[in-house]
């Protein structure tokens, strides 16, 4: 090993050591010779050198930003919580005056400060250029447009530029910059008209409502395009007629024109619809797709995600359209849906499934009689009748020899010819051989196994059966609660540190290393969410005898009573009913709710009587949730995976 390649060896292994030391990691943000370091609760920050050299220590900021490209560092100060500007040397460029600051933007290069409930803008001299005159909100407003910040004065709204010009007067009740970033759009009530980026008034009034997308729905350039406006606030518009106009309120598409309408956006176009049928207009008004086909769509994932291609449907055929309206060369398909991500299903005259993503190109041919993503983001496929696994890009992963595979969140769930079932990861190896009878749920990590640490792949475990009875076992086929129980619980919000388990119709609580810590002795067993207190709490008996994470119980004679997740007593089991009320975010007011001898009482966390003989009408009034679900460990609430169901699990697969 040569010199400079020990010396940066050392380097590495300094700062390894100093992160685990301190209890610190260098999070995001590092930036050339030094990194931010924070402490474990991320209440105290400071810069070391790449070597190690500590440049900035603990113990004197509560929060420090990455070094700007002028060597300035947002800081907050631990003791008084004031923000200023610091170099890396300490020395304040800023003083810390403000009780909030932001960082500098490049056009205008400014940043915001907050003082005594008021906002301005400082320059990296550390000069007020915009006064604190302008009412400040819960955080810092920045410049989103060079032009002008949208500022409030008192209840009303207005813009000024980097000098504190007055560009919109502030005299409105709202103002906002166009999705197109072209325009002001100023309120007054339910009314708006518009400026330009400089302050000149461009329309009259409207009371129409302004239609439009969220964020990825317009094209990059997106000045000047006309904006949709309806007489109906609710998108997509049914009710109400819509038109399109420009920023100066000129009727590009008049009322009444289309019978649907979208605001523009792909290739600065939008889609319209007349008569139930539908085509497609440019900018200026003009169809460059005739209204004749039975739908068109820009496909998107939830709104936020759109496709560069339009989808249309015409005679039971799909016909896909790039941003200039031209048709893609993608032919004999006959039906599409919207993937988990950035692609389309599609299915052929013959019934074969493939794939195009959101650019209109086919990259997995239709070949498939089947084709399902998984959690991972490649895809389960069948063929001539068996299962196999494959990559986005078509590339075989796992063979098509498998009766039937199943997403396991991050894994493939495999069954053999023999009915057998195993695991596979998502590279394409078995990491549990096909010899269970079922393999129903996947617990504790939601990662895929190639990106654990060794630390999480001993936490993983799948609920699985073997000769009729449930068990769990890890990625490495190692058995952790044995095979020996009727059902086990999968993730339950709320739920217990383990599961539920059940044997011969009883249930219990059992940890995931396969220790009993509530026998399986009840009809019915429940963890609700509970009060969390801690030795700091100023009533230190009332932490020591409140039911923490209380087990509520049922036994055989159908009486409840209460457990403490080590299975001692809290509440015999005498009642005849109990609800727990105790809820970390409203403390105040925790108790238990009991019945007993038809008789309604509340407790309080310590078990002491707050009302006794509460009328039925107050606690049907107050939990009649509670008194009308069934309480049954077999309710889908509990994910009880048992002998009768677990080859049901997971409820998506190949087969959807």
């Amino acid at each position: 090993m040569n010199m400079r390649a020990l010396t940066n060896a050392l380097e590495v292994l300094a700062l390894a050591m100093i992160v685990t030391a301190c209890g610190t990691r260098a999070p995001h943000g590092s930036s050339g010779k030094y990194y931010r370091l924070h402490d474990s609760d991320n209440t105290s920050w400071g810069f070391n050198r790449r070597g190690g050299e500590v440049v900035i220590p603990f113990g004197k900021y509560s929060f420090l930003n990455e070094i700007d490209e002028q060597g300035m560092i947002l800081a907050k100060q631990l003791d008084g919580g004031k923000c200023g500007f610091i170099d890396i040397h300490e020395r304040v460029i800023i003083p810390f005056v403000y009780d909030d600051i932001g960082v500098f933007t490049s056009r205008p290069d400014l940043a915001p400060v907050i003082k005594d409930g008021k906002q301005g803008f400082v320059n990296r001299r550390g000069e007020e250029v915009i006064p604190l005159e302008y009412t400040a909100g819960s955080y810092t407003l920045h410049f989103r447009l060079p032009q002008g910040i949208i500022l409030r004065k008192g209840d009303k709204s207005g813009v000024v530029d980097s000098l504190n010009r007055v560009v919109v007067p502030f005299e409105y009740d709202k103002v906002k910059i166009s999705e197109h970033k072209d325009c002001f759009i100023a309120y007054k009530g339910k009314q708006w008209r518009t400026f330009d980026l400089y302050g000149t008034p461009l329309s009259p009034y409207s009371s129409a409502y302004i239609i439009m997308e969220g964020d990825g729905y317009l094209p990059t350039d997106s000045k000047d395009l006309p904006i949709l406006i309806s007489t109906e606030k609710e998108y997509p518009i049914e009710k109400g007629e819509s038109a399109y106009v420009d920023k100066r309120q000129k009727i590009i598409v008049p009322f009444g024109t289309y019978d649907e309408a979208t605001p523009f956006g792909l290739g600065r176009k939008a889609v319209v619809a007349k008569n139930g049928k539908y085509g497609i207009i440019d900018e200026h008004g003009r169809v460059v797709l005739p209204l004749e086909y039975d739908h068109i769509e820009r496909p998107s994932y939830y709104r936020s995600t759109w496709a560069n291609i339009f989808v249309a449907t015409r005679n039971g055929m799909v016909l896909f359209f790039d941003e200039d309206a031209s048709l893609l060369p993608i032919s004999g398909i006959v039906a599409y849906k919207q993937s988990a991500g950035t692609e389309l299903f599609v299915t052929d005259v013959h019934g074969k499934k493939g794939l195009v993503d959101y650019d209109g190109k086919r990259i997995i041919p239709c070949q498939y009689e089947s084709l399902s993503e998984v959690y991972h983001g490649d895809y389960i496929a069948r063929k001539n009748g068996r299962y196999g696994y494959v990559s986005r890009t078509n590339k075989k992963i796992l063979p098509f020899r498998f009766e039937r595979m199943y997403d396991l969140r991050g894994d493939i769930g495999l069954v053999d010819k023999k009915g057998k079932y195993g695991v596979s990861d998502v590279e394409g190896k078995i990491i549990v051989p096909c010899e269970y009878d079922g393999i129903g749920h996947r617990v504790y990590m939601d990662n895929s196994f190639s990106e654990m640490s060794e630390d999480e792949h001993d936490k993983c475990r799948f609920i699985a059966m073997k000769n009729g009875k449930i068990g769990t076992i890890d990625e490495r086929n190692q058995v952790h609660i044995p095979f020996i129980y009727d059902g086990l619980s999968g993730w339950v919000e709320y739920g217990p540190d383990g599961h539920y388990v059940k044997k011969d119709g009883k249930y219990g609580i059992i940890s995931d290393e396969g220790e009993l810590t509530i026998p399986i002795a009840y009809d019915y067993i429940s963890v609700p969410k509970y009060l969390e207190l801690t030795a700091d709490d100023e009533d230190t008996d009332t932490v020591e005898r409140l039911p923490q994470k209380g087990v509520i119980v049922r036994d055989a004679n159908n009486k409840y009573g209460c457990l403490s997740m080590d299975n001692k007593e809290i509440l015999p089991c005498v009642f005849d009913m109990i609800i727990n009320d105790i809820y970390d975010f409203d403390a105040d007011n925790a108790r238990w709710v009991v019945l007993r001898d038809s008789v309604w009482s509340y407790l309080s966390p310590n078990l002491e009587t707050i009302a006794d003989s509460v009328p039925h009408e107050e606690i049907m009034k107050q939990y009649e949730y509670h008194l009308t679900h069934p309480r049954s460990n077999e309710d889908r609430d509990f994910n009880m995976i048992t002998v009768d169901n677990i080859k049901k699990y997971p409820l998506s697969s190949s087969d959807d």
